[in-house]
């Protein structure tokens, strides 16, 4: 073949290669082409890759036909499997299907092979089994309810092996009978109508496709689908919405735009134009009326006889009168069926209700009130953690309290507080007070509470009204005194601390000695109310074996600091001294320990062994850079006596570049060194590297993890490098790997500023030439005095003055302990992996096994922990 030719030559494939990804589709296309221009007398063909199925109205027909077509695919190269062939049959086997005269059911063998499937003991096994019934979904009525216990076994957080519970039995047994009753399914006749019967239940949207047959209905096809957690969590009527949108979406491939009656037991299009709810977003809605309504092949009905869908052998039959879908939503968002949002004319209390919550001096405030027109029927303190939307929806739960078994009309110009009444609040109840995401919401606790307090009263009303409007009306004064109400209660009341301050609570004259007593006299110029010594200022004074069970009730709230169990027991009490006892509760809370802050005393640093020659002791470590064409990271070695910096781009950063770059640059350049200092990536510890070290007589030595002081030099050398740089990239417009060498050029010519003098100095005993020769106050061998030996001489000895002054200014090993920590201690060590702001700051407590002076060992982490990372675990936790 000339060679010109075949240089620019394509070759074809004449034959598909076995495995070749787009093989299907490329024959598909060939079969597709070769069959396109054949035609039949009275047949159709029907095509799926490269499975063909011939139909026809009779068996003579069928046999011209089959003869012509395996002829024609004779012409054109095609092979016929002799062994797959069904010959002009009534009941063939097509794609897994069985198919007869205008019906389709499930072949025997896949039902043989789902029959023989055993209880799963993996989630993969489980899956095995859910795909190989989905396959047959379309025979299975409510295969989304039958499977729901088994979805919910797939989960990442269910552990394996798997523990099936009765339920779970229950549902793959009923999979395997629903599947050996399975009922043959009727072929779509695209000349009639379709008609879809639709069915919720339990979250689960289940339907029915059917057609006329005769008098009667026969069924093309079951559907059933979960619903998401936004539309599980609506009010019925509009859970049958939300299932009926889902299942026309799933009808789409087999309908084909043919017309298609919707029967279903609620008013879809009522709930959709007429009634406006909370339930679903306006998005939401906007894309059920797009599918539902502005279909133009869709008619709605409401089920005026007994649901197709319902009449399934787990499902009850019902003739039940129709409903009135707007009433029942109406009455599912409500707490209450005689809630108004308007004043009632003959209530028997007015109430008006505020929450407060501000800052002052530092410190947050909280406070909720109930009044009346003419008096404070509650107020209270609430713990600082608490917002003020909180505080309105706890104002608004006494204000139910006290108007139980009466008619109340209630004002509070918390919109979110009016919205919980009448619209949401029962919506979050519904899903059990979770988000689409499935996180709980704020306040959820709060929110049950009302919603069950708004029982309480005989008739009630609760308003909305405007806040801080400066009018003169009955309303806005009461809103105006509640509000002041709430900021009062919120600096002086008690709050969630007011359970200590009464006598019922706790004998405080059974605990008082005369010594106290006697001081508090004299200083606070207490007296005695009711067995309780009061000071002058009506603040209570406990004795102090009380100390520690008042720090611990208002620790216990809201898990505060010692200085803020301090300040929040100042507000009620007069207690000197407390802060000490505060200390020590929050010092001994398991929660506290896990999550706080651990301020550490400076320590001395310790060092590494000393460096006396070069290149006897390097630091190691990869940094990554902005990509450059292949380059991605960057070797950065640093030798510890002289800092003289080598760099090497690289694309990938693996220990085989490690290797290489030791064994072709540093050792042949510089020698072997005598130990390697690095992190713990996985490019340092691979045990490839580790070989050549120890073939080599190198020792590697790994830092403790998340400590980076202790590879101080490579460390500071990465930061220098990166910012050199990036300004030698800014004046030259050349990209990073090709700036390299002169920003290592520059750093190795730069004086030190411990020894003022530059590492290529403490290396060759010169500066580097840059401008002009050496002058002969360095060396007079370039002018030709001395001799060759005296020069060496001469240098060795000013090399040796320059690396005595660099192992000089080396931190060298401590011979102290930088803790005192000491075997059989437990101690919490810090958490550098947390996923989230919730997870706790400090793992443990774990108990040390081994130390070192600057480092633990505990049995539950491979790699020892630096000392800065720890702390003690109280000796409370610890006993």
């Amino acid at each position: 073949m000339n060679i010109e030719i075949r240089t620019f030559s394509k070759y074809t494939w004449c034959r598909l290669p076995q495995g070749y990804v787009e093989s299907p589709s490329l024959f598909e296309q060939i079969l597709s082409q070769d069959t396109d221009n054949i035609t039949f007398k009275n047949s159709k063909l029907i095509k799926y890759v490269d499975d063909l199925l011939l139909a026809s109205t009779d068996a003579k027909t069928c046999q011209e036909d089959s003869k012509h077509l395996l002829l024609e695919l004779h012409k054109r190269g095609h092979k016929i499997s002799k062994d797959k062939v069904q010959w002009c049959l009534p009941k063939v086997e097509y794609l897994g299907f069985i198919l007869t005269a205008g019906a389709r059911s499930i072949s025997p063998k896949r039902i043989e092979n789902i029959q023989k499937l055993s209880a799963p003991t993996t989630k993969k096994q489980l899956r095995a089994i859910l795909g190989a019934t989905g396959f047959c979904r379309q025979w299975i009525p409510c295969y989304g309810e039958i499977t729901k216990p088994l979805i919910a076994l797939t989960r990442d957080v269910v552990p394996e092996p798997l523990k099936l519970e009765p339920e779970h039995l229950s549902a793959l047994s009923e999979l395997k009978k629903a599947i050996l009753s399975a009922p043959a399914l009727g072929i779509p006749n695209y000349n009639k109508p379709f008609t879809l019967y639709v069915h919720e239940r339990r979250g689960v949207a289940s339907g029915v496709l059917t057609q006329t047959l005769g008098p009667s209905q026969r069924l093309v096809a079951y559907y059933s689908a979960q619903l998401d957690p936004v539309a599980a969590g609506a009010p019925p009527c509009l859970r049958g919405v939300a299932a009926t949108a889902l299942l026309v979406t799933k009808t789409v491939d087999l309908v084909l735009g043919c017309p298609l009656t919707i029967m279903c037991p609620h008013e879809i299009e009522a709930l959709l134009v007429k009634h406006r709810t909370q339930a679903f977003s306006d998005q939401r809605i906007t894309r059920y009326e797009i599918t539902l309504l502005n279909s133009e092949n869709i008619t709605l009905k409401r089920c005026s006889t007994l649901n197709p869908a319902t009449l399934l052998p787990d499902l009850p039959t019902s003739g039940e009168p129709l409903h009135n879908c707007e009433t029942l939503v109406s009455m599912a968002e409500k707490p209450r069926d005689n809630l108004l949002d308007t004043p009632l004319d003959n209530a028997d209390l007015i109430l008006f209700t505020d929450g407060s919550s501000f800052m002052r001096d530092g410190i947050r405030y909280t406070g909720a009130a109930v009044v009346s027109e003419f008096a404070t029927e509650w107020s209270a303190s609430l713990p600082s953690n608490i917002s003020a939307q909180g505080a309105e929806l706890i104002a608004l739960k006494h204000a139910c309290i006290i108007a139980k078994d009466k008619k109340a009309t209630i004002y509070t110009d918390s919109r979110y507080a009016f919205g919980i009444c009448h619209s949401v609040g029962m919506l979050w109840l519904q899903r059990g007070f979770l988000t689409s995401a499935g996180k709980s919401i704020a306040n959820a606790e709060i929110i049950n509470e009302v919603l069950s307090a708004l029982k309480l009263p005989e008739a009630l009303a609760v308003v909305h009204c405007s806040a801080h409007t400066g009018g003169s009306d009955p309303v806005s004064r009461g809103n105006d005194r509640a509000d002041a109400a709430a900021k009062l209660a919120a600096i002086e009341g008690p709050g969630l601390i007011l359970t200590l301050t009464t006598t019922d609570n706790l004998n405080l004259s059974l605990s008082y000695n005369e010594k106290e007593v006697e001081k508090w006299k004299q200083k606070f110029k207490a007296k005695q109310i009711n067995g309780v010594w009061v000071s002058s200022e009506g603040k209570p004074l406990p004795p102090r074996s009380f100390y520690h069970q008042i720090c611990q009730s208002v620790h216990n709230n809201g898990h505060f600091g010692t200085q803020g169990i301090v300040d929040s027991v100042k507000r009620v009490w007069i207690a000197p001294g407390i802060t000490t006892i505060a200390s020590k509760v929050c010092s001994s809370c398991p929660t506290c320990q896990a999550y706080n802050q651990h301020a550490f005393r400076g320590k001395a640093f310790g060092g590494r062994p000393l460096a006396y020659t070069p290149f006897e002791h390097l630091q190691i470590d990869f940094i990554t850079m902005p990509k450059a064409g292949q380059y991605k990271f960057c070797l950065v070695i640093v030798d510890q006596l002289t800092r003289w910096p080598e760099a090497f781009p690289t694309a990938r950063a693996t220990a085989a570049f490690v290797a290489k770059v030791l064994l072709k640059e540093i050792i042949p350049r510089f020698g072997l060194p005598a130990r390697i200092d690095s992190d713990r990536g996985s490019h340092f510890t691979d045990s490839v590297l580790n070989q050549i070290y120890s073939c080599l007589g190198i020792t590697p030595k790994f830092h403790v993890p998340y400590h980076p002081q202790s590879s101080g030099q490579v460390e500071r050398m990465n930061k220098e490098l990166k910012t050199m740089i990036g300004k030698l990239c800014t004046e030259t417009h050349l990209k990073w790997p090709e700036i390299l060498p002169l920003a290592l050029f520059y750093l190795r010519s730069r004086p030190r500023g411990d020894l003022h003098i530059s590492p290529f100095e403490m290396l060759f005993g010169h500066p580097p030439i840059q401008a002009k020769p050496f002058s002969p106050a360095y060396t007079s061998l370039l002018g030709g005095d001395i001799t060759i030996a005296s020069y060496i001489q001469e240098l060795q000895h000013k090399l040796r003055e320059l690396h005595e002054s660099g192992a000089a200014v080396q931190a060298g090993p401590l011979d102290f302990s930088l803790h005192d920590l000491n075997p059989g201690d437990k101690v919490y060590i810090k958490n550098f992996k947390r996923t989230g702001a919730t997870q706790p700051s400090w793992e443990g407590p774990f108990q040390i096994l081994l130390t070192t002076p600057t480092s633990i060992k505990v049995g539950e982490k491979d790699s020892w922990i630096h000392c800065s990372h720890v702390k003690r675990a109280s000796s409370v936790e610890t006993d």
